[in-house]
């Protein structure tokens, strides 16, 4: 371990929760992830399905680890939920629970080489499980009509029956909204701008890349890591939940928004680890110990980029 702790790579992902194959070559409603590293052209890479860019991930996450890289690996997709979910999911009490939460969906997803998920499924299941009257999973097609995931937001925060309420939106998405953003609940898990579908399917993505590699070669931020960079993995990768959104659109980087939405990424990080600011963001957010616990412990946090 360093006792300072900056990237030299970057790995940006689009992520995606559709359940039918994305267009050949990439397009507005496919995959993509940029890759920026020393002496290379910042790139592009489009996939069809989330198996095809797992795999990448891997396989590319390796090849700069290898290289002895310090990567900053970015997935567009929520890491946690609200504080309370596993609790109110039966977690027992000496457990982590953002490690059992990625175990559970690892356990509950199917998503198979054809980009098709059981997430409805699986959300129906947890609501049955966590026992509230409604919610607080929400959002489903028509065609699935699914008894206890409802298609209409219920009302928060949800009672449960053996943990506290829980709360629509976690920490990071308050602190956001309260900055002119307006990122959506995770509970949400169908329709325009769903986050909770994305987070259902790529937390066990997340849970194999930390099986995949040595426990101190690729950390999650903030919950493997805490906000002590000088627990970062030297050389390794550091994987943490981004929102492109924060930054503004632009189109001359790249014809396909999310395509020039990691790319953009790329470059905004990058210039925030050579100025220094990257260590900054990293750092703990303006909160209360009680909240910093429940952010590092259950439901992560978007990191920030400079220009939001």
């Amino acid at each position: 371990m360093s006792d300072r702790w900056t990237a030299d790579a970057f790995v940006m992902v689009d992520w995606s929760a559709a359940s039918t194959r994305g267009p050949k070559g990439g397009g507005a409603n496919g995959l993509w992830a940029a890759i920026g590293e020393p002496d290379r052209a910042d790139r592009v890479v489009a996939f069809r399905t989330r198996a095809e860019a797992a795999r990448w991930m891997e396989e590319e996450l390796g090849r700069l680890t290898a290289d002895g890289r310090h990567v900053l690996c970015g997935i567009d997709a929520a890491f946690g939920y609200p504080a309370g979910t596993a609790a109110a999911l039966g977690m027992p009490a000496a457990e982590d629970p953002w490690t059992w939460m990625r175990t559970l969906l690892a356990e509950l997803i199917t998503d198979d080489d054809r980009n098709v998920n059981n997430r409805y499924v699986v959300a129906d299941q947890l609501n049955a499980r966590i026992g509230a009257e409604e919610g607080p999973f929400w959002g489903r097609p028509e065609t699935q009509p699914l008894p206890h995931l409802h298609p209409t937001k219920p009302t928060f925060p949800v009672a449960t029956p053996h943990a506290w309420p829980l709360a629509e939106l976690r920490h990071a998405e308050r602190h956001w909204r309260e900055r002119g953003h307006q990122p959506k609940s995770v509970w949400q898990v169908a329709y325009t701008g769903s986050v909770g579908g994305q987070t259902l399917v790529a937390l066990p993505v997340i849970h194999r890349l930390r099986q995949v590699f040595d426990e101190l070669q690729l950390l999650v931020w903030p919950f493997d890591t805490g906000y002590d960079t000088g627990r970062f993995p030297s050389p390794g990768v550091v994987v943490a939940e981004v929102y492109p959104s924060l930054l503004p659109h632009d189109p001359s980087l790249h014809p396909v928004r999310d395509a020039a939405q990691v790319l953009a990424l790329v470059a905004a990080y990058r210039r925030m680890a050579e100025d220094g600011s990257l260590l900054t963001a990293i750092g703990p957010p303006d909160l209360s110990a009680l909240a910093i616990t429940a952010t590092v412990q259950e439901e992560g946090w978007i990191l920030p980029v400079n220009g939001a």
